[in-house]
Order: structure tokens, then C-alpha cells, then sequence
């Protein structure tokens, strides 16, 4: 008789699932870059814990900086699925592991079914959220795998045409897509609207704030005027109190408009700042 246990792990690995959460570069991106294992570990957020090795030949070097973490979730969830998928062992790591890890990963990708087959066959996933922050517009991607949300931190950046958000995008980049040009608070506005406007016409199926990793997430109600104030100045003389106060402001402008337009919003807190967390 088959155990409880065994029972549970076979029924939720027939699960089918909704990934809600994902950043898969275009195929052509992947596959012109020369895939190795230090790609697959750098998805998999391994050297948030540890060092990449300068030289990315230098299987060597990669073996001492991952004995120093091959304890942490990172590795053995990267290891896990590495095994899984390419059938090579690389916990615990050794040169020649990961460089036949290296080897049949850039097999794998030859095939531009390879991503499809991994969600789809391989970890049964029907559909996945894209988060696409490295092309506003998502560039390429499987549509029928592929559902894209769109980020919105660069709208709460807009305070100064020189600020960033985390992955350095601005929503001045915007303009010339959108055919308008940006001097106003209420041209800003129009900025953003259209933008969403845009959104919604390309398809996309939520919009996602991964904020947490720019600032706090708390955002206060904000009057309009004091995130006009702070526009005005241009992104001169702005302390941090008006980039916070703009970007309250902003959160709950986005919000209001998702509201009247339908669309569902992410709140990605991630590893991120934690500022506020408790404990």
C-alpha cells in the first residue's frame, strides 16, 4: 500500500499551474549571449550570496565561491532543478560537474522549443506572467506561454528626467513612443495615461509594481498640488521627503487608473529593502 506521503507528492506532481511571477528573456537574447552554468546560477539569484568568478571560463574559481554557499536555499533549488532538467549533478560542486552542466545547457537552448518544453512539459505550467523591466514593451516571447504584466516603478521617477528607477528605466524614454513630449504636471499625467492606454492595447494582463526594491511601501494619500510642487522643481533641489511625497502620489494615481481600466495590480515585495518588516 502506497504511503499518505507518497500519495500527496505524486498528486501535487501532477499539478498543473499559473506561474505568476517571471522574467524569461527572449529566446534570440539567450542563445546570443554563450550560455554556461554561471547563466543559469546568476537566474537563479546564487550570487546574491556569493561572487560570480571574474573570468566566466574560470570553472575553478566558480567551485570556491559555491563550496561557501552550497548549504543555502539558492544552491540547493538551483542544483535540484539543474539536475532535473540536464541531468548532471553539481551539488556538491566540482570543474567537471559544472562544466558538463555548461555544455548541455548550451545543447538545450539550440532548440527554441527548449523554454516551452520547461514550462510547459516539465514543470506543467499552463500559463506564466512575463515581467518584462529590461523592454518596456516585453520585446519577443511565446504568447500563448507568455502572459505580460507591466511594470510601473519608472512612473514614480518622473520627478526629474535624470532619476531611475532600480533597473535604471525612466518613463522619459516614453515620449517618443508615445508621441508626446513631457514639459507640464499635466503633461506628465497624459504621459503615464497614454502609456496605460498602450498597455491595455498590446494585450498586457495586469500591471505590477515591484517598488519594494526603490523604496518603502507604505505610500501615503497625497494631494495633488504637493506632487505638483515637487515636478516643478525639476529635479532640482529635491529632497528625499519630495521624491517620496511624488512617488505617494504617483502609486495612488496608477491605482485609480487601473481601477477604472480593469486592470489587476502585482505587489512584488521580493528579498528587496524589508524597511518596515516585522520581524
Amino acid at each position: 500500500m502506497e504511503s499518505v506521503g507518497l500519495k500527496i507528492f505524486e498528486a501535487i506532481a501532477d499539478m498543473h499551474a499559473v506561474d505568476t511571477h517571471e522574467h524569461t528573456y527572449p529566446y534570440e537574447v539567450l542563445t546570443g549571449k554563450g550560455l554556461s552554468i554561471i547563466d543559469i546560477l546568476e537566474g537563479s539569484y546564487v550570487f546574491w550570496v556569493t561572487d560570480p568568478p571574474e573570468d566566466r571560463s574560470d570553472y575553478k574559481s566558480l567551485v570556491e565561491h559555491l563550496k561557501r554557499i552550497s548549504g543555502s536555499a539558492f544552491y540547493k533549488a538551483c542544483s535540484i532543478a539543474v539536475k532535473e532538467l540536464y541531468g548532471v549533478d553539481i551539488d556538491p560542486p566540482t570543474v567537471e560537474a559544472l562544466e558538463e552542466a555548461s555544455r548541455r545547457v548550451r545543447e538545450a537552448y539550440r532548440d527554441p522549443r527548449w523554454i516551452r518544453e520547461v514550462f510547459k512539459e516539465r514543470s506543467l505550467i499552463d500559463t506564466a506572467l512575463l515581467d518584462p523591466y529590461w523592454d518596456v514593451w516585453g520585446g519577443s516571447f511565446d504568447p500563448d506561454l507568455f502572459k505580460p504584466v507591466f511594470r510601473i516603478n519608472m512612473f514614480l521617477f518622473g520627478y526629474s528626467r535624470e532619476a531611475r528607477d532600480h533597473n535604471g528605466n525612466t518613463p522619459y524614454l516614453l515620449e517618443k513612443q508615445l508621441n508626446l513630449e513631457v514639459h507640464s504636471f499635466d503633461e506628465y499625467l497624459e504621459l503615464v495615461d497614454k502609456a496605460l492606454r498602450e498597455t491595455k492595447r498590446r494585450g498586457y494582463v495586469a500591471l505590477k509594481s515591484a517598488l519594494a526594491y526603490d523604496r518603502p511601501i507604505r505610500f501615503e494619500e497625497v494631494e495633488e498640488d504637493e506632487a505638483r510642487r515637487v515636478f516643478e522643481k525639476k529635479g532640482i533641489g529635491v529632497t528625499s521627503r519630495d521624491i517620496r511625497v511624488f512617488g505617494d502620489f504617483m502609486l495612488h494615481y496608477i491605482l485609480g487608473k487601473a481601477e477604472d481600466m480593469g486592470f489587476p495590480v502585482q505587489f512584488h515585495t521580493g528579498l528587496a529593502l524589508i524597511e518596515g518588516s516585522n520581524p
